[in-house]
């Protein structure tokens, strides 16, 4: 049973990571940046980049992250106890239907067998996973899940980078209730607030370097690059 349980840890494992990655990117992360971290938090890795700083800086992210760390840390720990024992386990390959080769084995070979199996299953698991359309589905049942259930909202602001001193590259979505929904940039006074209109995303084309005359509009994206802090009061008239 220990091998099977291994198995079992292991897939649960990389589910909870996909999950992780999932929300992390239901609140605005890339998707390649979400898996990345989701697999440092789970792990424990703990890369200190500036794809890290951008998972600090919101609550919902660090509360996500914490999550993934704790359940990493108790994973690995029953991994690696289940591993051990199921390795030197001399029934571990009862339970397969090679069991009638038993009586013909030295018992000193058991470790190497289980080992075998060890590899074989990885092998099999690791083709499992690479197959991208088997992973795009499962991503779109989590997807659902968790959207269905509103364990993570879709975020509508997003700090796509985090420099120094407090600056960043924003992503912010214009919904009903955002203030800046209908203004122009110049309505806005962005640049009198070091605020600085990078593109504006509208229906599947880009605007870049948008002009003062231009007008923010209901499932608008804007980008731009400021102060975290002006940013957040002018465009979201946040204090």
């Amino acid at each position: 049973m220990s091998f099977l349980l291994f198995v079992l840890i292991l897939l649960a494992s990389v589910t909870v990571v996909q999950i992780g990655a999932i929300a992390l990117e239901l609140t605005g992360l890339d998707q390649r940046v979400a898996r990345f971290q989701a697999l440092s938090c789970f792990t424990g890795t703990g890369f200190t980049t500036r794809e890290a700083e951008v998972i600090t800086v919101s609550p919902r992210r660090r509360k996500i992250a914490s999550v993934l760390m704790i359940v990493g840390f108790a994973g690995f720990v029953t991994l690696i106890g289940t591993f051990a024992v199921s390795v030197k386990d001399h029934t571990t390959i009862l339970q397969f239907p090679l069991n009638f080769l038993t009586p013909y084995i030295n018992p000193k070979y058991y470790t190497w067998i289980n080992l075998g199996f060890y590899l074989i299953v990885g092998f099999a698991l690791w083709r499992l996973f690479k197959n991208s359309r088997l992973i795009a589905r499962f991503n779109t049942y989590l997807r659902k899940k968790l959207e269905h259930k509103e364990l993570i909202t879709p975020a509508g602001f997003d700090e796509v980078m985090v420099a120094t001193g407090g600056w960043t590259v924003c992503r912010l979505e214009i919904r009903e209730n955002t203030p800046a929904n209908g203004k122009t940039l110049h309505e806005l006074g962005l640049r009198k607030h070091s605020v600085y209109p990078l593109a504006i995303e509208r229906q599947n084309k880009t605007i870049p370097m948008p002009t003062a005359e231009n007008r923010l509009q209901l499932d608008d994206l804007l980008v731009c690059f400021g102060k975290l802090t002006s940013i957040r009061e002018v465009l979201l008239g946040a204090s």
